[in-house]
């Protein structure tokens, strides 16, 4: 089937798929397959194993919770990342030479 007969035909094609057919897709006047359109069928994923390092050690995970006070306090020590090297060189007075 050529990619203009599938453009053409493309809500049957898909019904003919849901049945369990499957469709190739050719392309120019030598009618290379190019593609294939099968059903689609939803394999169940299954717990990955470590492999190799299953048996030397265990996933450790740390507290990273922060109390609001020292995330604003943070934000605020680190302030001066947001400001323009301007900025930055009058608050320490210093002179800039842009």
């Amino acid at each position: 089937m050529t990619i203009a007969e599938f453009k053409r035909h493309l809500p049957a094609l898909l019904g003919e798929v849901a049945n369990g057919e499957s469709i190739i897709i050719q392309k120019g006047r030598k009618r290379e397959n190019v593609a294939m359109l099968t059903p689609f069928k939803a394999e169940p994923v299954k717990a990955r194993e470590l492999g190799l390092l299953a048996k030397r050690g265990k996933p450790v995970f740390k507290d990273w919770s922060i109390s609001e006070d020292d995330f604003l306090a943070s934000r605020s020590t680190m302030a001066w990342l947001l400001d323009t090297p301007q900025e930055v060189f009058k608050a320490h007075g210093l002179k800039s030479e842009w």
